[in-house]
């Protein structure tokens, strides 16, 4: 900055000096005071240009330092805020355990998590081996691609029977679990009561499966690998690979044996008795059946 200004006076001097010695030769073309006089107006523009330079310079590094002012402001306001967390809410810096509840569809026992924000039930294609009928895009919160969708359902959740549809999501889907969604849940009034880790539905209360379950649920491995190396260590240590149950020669009831029978009272077979539950939706009251 003092060179600038040293500049600025040596600038000052010679201006004035010729505007008083030469002022009328200023106005010769290519004369030696005019000549001089277009020099000094160039080194005025250049003085100014490292001036305004300089200038923004100094601005920009104000700005810099204001940032970064602002910046330690809010860490110290964060690490504030995180103390007071520790100290008074150390609940809050716990993670959050995924909600799985034990579930029976077709017959079959399966895990099951339940999302409040999921708006349709859906499974995977590597936990499910039925048949499907409409191809369509699910869409919820995420978006993900859907091979089609099973139509009428049964599922017991705890003593609860009711009938769902479900997604089948395709191979590339991360999911491999059974998802029941808010339609499942709204349809049967089911309320997630976390001060007590169960599942209420009416009377019903199912309880949340343990962490140690859900660990496995989540990291299940669904390929066992064969070690590769002595032949004489696969022969004494052999490696069993667990059989498939087969899917399409198995024969499950879409209802409860009880409800069946409940619905068998009356003097009809037993496929007479699935058809009226299909046609009820699955509701066994007095009213409802008398229609059918």
């Amino acid at each position: 900055m003092f060179f600038i200004s040293y500049l600025c006076y040596l600038y000052y001097l010679s201006v004035h000096s010729i505007l008083y010695s030469y002022s009328y030769s200023l106005l010769i073309p290519f004369s030696i005071p005019f000549l001089l006089y277009i020099l000094l107006l160039l080194y005025h523009l250049f003085i100014c240009s490292l001036i305004s330079i300089y200038y923004k310079k100094q601005r920009m590094d104000i700005v810099k330092e204001q940032q970064k002012i602002e910046e330690r402001i809010r860490q110290e306001e964060i690490d504030r805020q995180i103390k007071v967390l520790e100290n008074e809410h150390p609940e809050l810096l716990v993670k959050g355990d995924l909600v799985f509840v034990k579930v029976k569809i077709n017959g079959v026992v399966k895990e099951a998590m339940i999302d409040c924000g999921a708006q349709e039930t859906v499974i995977s294609i590597k936990a499910c081996k039925d048949y499907y009928r409409v191809k369509k895009m699910y869409q919820g919160v995420g978006r993900t691609q859907t091979i089609g969708v099973i139509h009428l359902v049964p599922i017991i959740i705890g003593n609860t029977y009711c009938i769902t549809t479900l997604n089948v999501l395709g191979d590339d889907s991360p999911l491999d679990h059974l998802l029941i969604g808010t339609n499942t849940l709204k349809s049967i009034g089911a309320v997630i009561d976390f001060s007590e880790s169960v599942l209420r539905i009416k009377d019903d209360k199912i309880k949340f499966m343990s962490n140690t379950d859900v660990d496995y649920i989540l990291q299940k491995p669904f390929h066992i690998r064969q070690i590769h190396g002595d032949s004489s260590f696969k022969k004494t240590n052999p490696i069993f690979k667990p059989t498939l149950p087969n899917f399409e020669n198995a024969c499950l009831p879409r209802y409860p044996i009880p409800l069946i029978e409940q619905v068998m009272v009356g003097g009809k077979s037993e496929e007479e008795a699935s058809e009226i539950l299909d046609k009820s939706g699955g509701d066994i009251t007095f009213n409802q059946i008398k229609l059918y």
